[in-house]
């Protein structure tokens, strides 16, 4: 195992620990409560020397083959968040490092979200909240940057807003997502693939962290689009501050549905 990794506890990792999984052994349990979003593999061994190395080891795969930790992005905190920034140049679209929930919040993050998987495979469509009310209650002008590889969803995108009166834009790449966003005028709301090309970020969701934190377009409306409904994916969206969540393949009627009550618009 790599010293320097920094593991994060994961929602259901939070719940374990909150509510003692009898599932777990002791020294699961422990190794669970050690992890902390800020402590390397290495700092683990040294601030508990009684465990040894081969033991700790040992529970850190568990736990994270259990899905109750993952790992950070390389170089832990502030690594990943230097590492990014030095890569591409993109100062303006920082990476934050990700914060680690209370138990208690952990735990109405973790039912929120079992909640969104729910409703994504009923619905095909789930919202948390609205992001902000556009200055108008219809969609004529308003911008959505659609970021999609797939060019075949990314067209009927492009043509089932554009008749609403949307005026849409479209990045195959998240470095071409990158260039938008920093190009004004800003869009008013981003329908975001969560897989996609382009380093140095790795997917949706690094890009989503991206746009939380940076001070001009941290309350920018951004709806995920994604073929997976799992409790862990909406978690880690939720988390990361998307207001929607649109599951493909989708429906026109969940689409926007989905758009309306993020943005406000009239029915």
């Amino acid at each position: 195992m790599n010293d320097s990794i920094v593991y994060t506890k994961t929602a259901r990792g939070l719940t374990a620990l909150t509510r003692e999984d009898r599932a777990l052994s002791r020294d699961q349990l422990r190794a669970l409560a050690a992890v902390d979003g800020r402590i390397s593999v290495a700092g683990l061994f040294a601030h508990y020397p009684g465990v040894p190395r081969e033991l700790m080891t040992r529970l850190l795969a568990e736990l994270e083959q259990l899905g109750l930790i993952r790992p950070l992005p390389a170089g832990g905190e502030g690594g990943a968040a230097a590492a990014a920034t030095a890569s591409d140049g993109a100062d303006a679209l920082p990476l934050a490092p990700a914060q680690e929930l209370d138990p208690e919040e952990g735990v109405r993050a973790w039912a929120e979200a079992r909640r969104g998987a729910r409703l994504l495979q009923e619905q095909g469509f789930f919202t948390h909240g609205k992001a902000g009310v556009p200055a108008q209650r219809s969609p004529a002008g308003l911008r959505v940057l659609v970021v999609e590889d797939d060019i075949g969803i990314a067209r009927l995108l492009q043509q089932l807003l554009a008749r609403q009166g949307f005026e849409v834009t479209h990045a195959d790449s998240i470095p071409a997502a990158l260039a938008a966003l920093e190009t004004p005028p800003a869009p008013d709301l981003v329908l975001l693939d969560v897989v996609l090309p382009g380093a140095p970020l790795r997917d949706g969701f690094h890009l989503l962290n991206r746009i939380r934190h940076h001070p001009g377009l941290a309350r920018l409306p951004v709806i995920m689009v994604t073929s997976q409904s799992s409790d862990e994916q909406v978690h880690r969206g939720l988390r990361e501050g998307a207001d929607g969540y649109i599951f493909k393949p989708f429906q026109w009627p969940a689409l926007y549905a989905c758009v309306q009550s993020v943005l406000g618009l009239d029915a």
